[in-house]
């Protein structure tokens, strides 16, 4: 949780004395994701740093079921990539698809969706390295954002 937390501070565009989140709401949103049968929350880690934080949640919970059709087997994703990690996309990439990789190993797991940003290049660059296409792209009250969805096994490199 602290390495979480401390991600999402210095995502911040600019310092104030109030919290992007507080701990406790994060606290509680991590208690609800451990805890439930939907979900999962997962740290990708290399050589022991922290490089990205995964959650994975049944799609038909997730907001992405608002704008797209959900089947039985769909899941979504949400990432955190580090900000202290300055490693190309394609470094994060593997780390996606090793999680993908172990996700589609499960039975009953057909297609994931990921939305982000339009703006959000790093994020763009990643989804689309790690090998999901562009859906669509939608307007949203927080503004234009790409629905993604994978519904492959990645290949996972060696």
């Amino acid at each position: 949780m602290p390495v979480i937390y401390s991600w999402i501070e210095q995502y911040r565009p600019e310092p104030c004395k109030t919290p992007l989140l507080p701990i406790r709401q994060l606290l509680e949103t991590y208690q609800d994701l451990l805890t439930a049968d939907y979900s999962q929350s997962l740290m990708a880690l290399i050589n022991h740093v922290p490089l990205m934080q995964i959650d994975i949640i049944r799609a038909d919970l997730d907001e992405v079921s608002i704008r797209e059709e959900m089947e039985p087997g769909d899941y979504s994703i949400h990432f955190l990539l580090s900000p202290e990690q300055q490693e190309p996309v394609s470094y994060f990439a593997q780390a996606l698809n090793s999680c993908l990789y172990s996700f589609f190993s499960f039975p009953g797991i057909h297609r994931i969706y990921c939305k982000t940003a339009v703006n959000d290049r790093r994020s763009n660059s990643l989804l689309q390295e790690a090998g999901f296409i562009l859906e669509k792209t939608i307007s949203e009250y927080r503004g234009k954002v790409n629905i993604y969805r994978h519904d492959q096994v990645p290949t996972l490199m060696e």
